[in-house]
């Protein structure tokens, strides 16, 4: 049975369970073997999030175990000018509600959902998978501690402020964060870039900021697209479906209409999606993704341009006999900025 976190009337008390797959650094598969290797096709997957394609059949499975998570299952193959990669975990639950609106009957809301580890319900999250990548092996000591070496909780941070930061000015990573809510319903994975940025809290008072100061996107492009809050200044959804539609999940730019307050009605219970939904044009859109949550568990199928025309802030796969190391993370309907921490990288190889 389908578990999507369904959207209930504020009468019925929402308790929507999600299973935290926070905090989980990797433990690789048995025997440390810690290789996933890209395997030659002539023809590209059908990225559609079922992982049935034949492409898939020849490439080996990397099974990697995430501490207090779950067990994540990896493949690659590759053709003459694009790497693919598929990407299976499990979660018990489906979420994409993050920052969904709901009436409560008076005025507006965000809907609260209820995570394993926190005290109290917060705000609606989604499911989220990034993955980090040192752009030209700038990261030293990355091949050998992974992600440990660019995550800090303390040293040059505040205490208990835990901040995701290269170590030095010549340090850049290659992050493709892929998010169920705001990515995944238009098929792409948002692709950033980090360096060693730091902020003081006397530079920079927000919370949240300071610990996003190392966190850049890439170039948006033509039209500056990307997903934005769905938001009022006075703190209410300022567009809706511009017709009806069977999925009130996600919310495209093309099918979004202001609201217009003075004329509409909403009965207690009803929803609009917190955010409005375009894929950039520029870098920032490139690597195209599609995630399919089925029976407990996500797959996720990725595919992006072996060589990229950023290359300042992309990794690019141009050398066949080199091994290029990445981290990867898991969030369950996570909203904040807890991250997972692999105890040792992933290296990948070509075939």
């Amino acid at each position: 049975m389908r578990k999507r976190n369904k959207l209930l009337p504020l009468g019925v008390t929402i308790s929507l369970i999600a299973t935290a797959l926070v905090s989980s650094g990797l433990l690789l598969a048995a025997g440390g073997e810690g290789n996933l290797i890209s395997v030659k096709v002539t023809f590209s997957p059908k990225l559609d999030g079922s992982g049935d394609d034949a492409a898939w059949r020849n490439a080996p499975e990397l099974k990697a175990q995430a501490k207090n998570g779950p067990e994540i299952s990896l493949r690659s193959i590759y053709t003459s000018d694009s790497l693919y990669m598929l990407i299976s975990w499990g979660d018990e639950t489906e979420s994409v509600n993050k920052n969904m609106w709901i009436y409560e009957g008076t005025k507006w809301d965000h809907l609260k959902e209820q995570r394993i580890y926190e005290a109290k319900p917060t705000n609606s999250g989604e499911d989220r998978l990034a993955l980090n990548w040192p752009i030209n092996d700038s990261i030293k000591g990355f091949a050998e501690k992974g992600c440990l070496l660019i995550c800090h909780d303390s040293g040059r941070f505040a205490k208990r402020e835990s901040r995701m930061a290269t170590n030095g000015p010549t340090e850049f990573a290659d992050q493709w964060h892929w998010k169920a809510a705001r990515t995944n319903p238009i098929r792409y994975s948002d692709d950033k870039w980090m360096d060693h940025k730091v902020l003081s809290n006397a530079h920079e008072p927000n919370l949240k900021k300071r610990r996003e100061a190392a966190q850049h996107g890439d170039a948006k492009g033509e039209g500056s697209l990307n997903y934005s809050d769905n938001k009022t200044k006075d703190g209410k959804p300022k567009f809706v479906h511009n017709v009806e539609t069977t999925d009130s999940y996600f919310l495209k730019k093309d099918d979004a209409t202001p609201i217009d307050y003075s004329n509409a009605t909403f009965k207690k219970g009803d929803t609009i999606p917190g955010y409005i939904l375009a894929r950039p044009r520029g870098s920032r859109g490139d690597i195209d993704a599609v995630g399919v949550w089925k029976d407990g568990r996500w797959t996720l199928e990725i595919g992006r341009k072996l060589v990229t025309g950023d290359k300042a802030h992309d990794v690019q796969f141009d050398d066949f006999k080199n091994t290029y190391y990445f981290g990867i993370a898991v969030f369950g309907n996570d909203g904040s900025n807890v991250h997972t921490r692999p105890l040792d990288p992933i290296a990948l190889t070509f075939k």
